[in-house]
């Protein structure tokens, strides 16, 4: 978390909404973009708790999907018995922070019994949300909280990221150009580097885009059977046509 790089204007929302903490946020972006370290990030600064040690700290919540990628009511449900614990007399603005990672996992029901919470939240609570896909919430959230995208970082600032891991520039190149300026992906990609999936369907898109158009049709007919691999392929190809261009 200490390693985070934000762009320049990214960095310069949330540090405005830190600084006026107005009941909830969203925090947008592509998978990989750091949403979860980024709202950690957050909760350390609202809370003047050290980031080391946040995600052991009471007074905050954490959130995110079952085994089934779900957020279900039940989980939402939690927040209820969080927020009637009694917080510290301090004077810290923000005494309790609830965070919720890809939110956009929230069942409808879920998504409804969030809303109740999100309507009147206590003033010294802050509601965090990560997602990957804005709209699928109901908009009575999206009306209720304000927006920050993470925008993808240039090379330099990914490079900084990674200055002091020891590791080759050629990995480092490498994951950069399938990162494709997402910092989060970038370094999974570096830690579990060969075998991440990506690194995988980088071979398969590079087979892609030497063949011939029948030998494409009969490579994407095979795909079909492995819909991962066919999607970790298409993000490879998006990744190495922003960077081309």
């Amino acid at each position: 978390m200490d390693n985070l790089i934000f762009q320049s204007e990214t960095l310069s929302q949330l540090k405005h909404f830190i600084s006026n903490p107005s009941g909830s946020i969203i925090i947008t972006g592509a998978i990989g973009s750091g949403k979860t370290s980024t709202l950690y990030w957050m909760a350390s600064q609202l809370l003047a708790i050290d980031s080391k040690k946040i995600k052991q700290y009471q007074y905050l919540l954490y959130i995110d999907a079952n085994e089934k990628k779900h957020i279900t009511v039940d989980s939402i449900r939690t927040i209820n018995h969080f927020l009637s614990m009694k917080v510290p007399k301090t004077d810290q603005q923000v005494k309790r922070v609830i965070l919720i990672d890809d939110a956009d996992n929230m069942t409808l029901i879920a998504q409804n019994a969030l809303l109740k919470n999100l309507e009147e939240p206590p003033k010294d609570t802050v509601f965090l949300l990560s997602t990957s896909n804005y709209s699928s919430l109901i908009d009575t959230i999206l009306s209720r909280t304000s927006l920050i995208n993470l925008n993808r970082l240039p090379k330099a600032s990914v490079e900084a990221i990674l200055d002091n891991k020891n590791i080759s520039q050629t990995i480092i190149d490498q994951a950069i150009i399938i990162g494709g300026g997402l910092p989060g992906l970038t370094i999974e990609l570096v830690n579990n580097y060969p075998n991440h999936p990506l690194q995988v369907a980088v071979e398969q898109a590079k087979q892609l885009l030497s063949m011939n158009r029948y030998e494409r049709l009969c490579l994407i007919n095979n795909l079909y059977k492995d819909k991962q691999l066919a999607q970790n392929i298409v993000i490879v190809l998006q990744h190495m046509a922003r960077i081309a261009l």
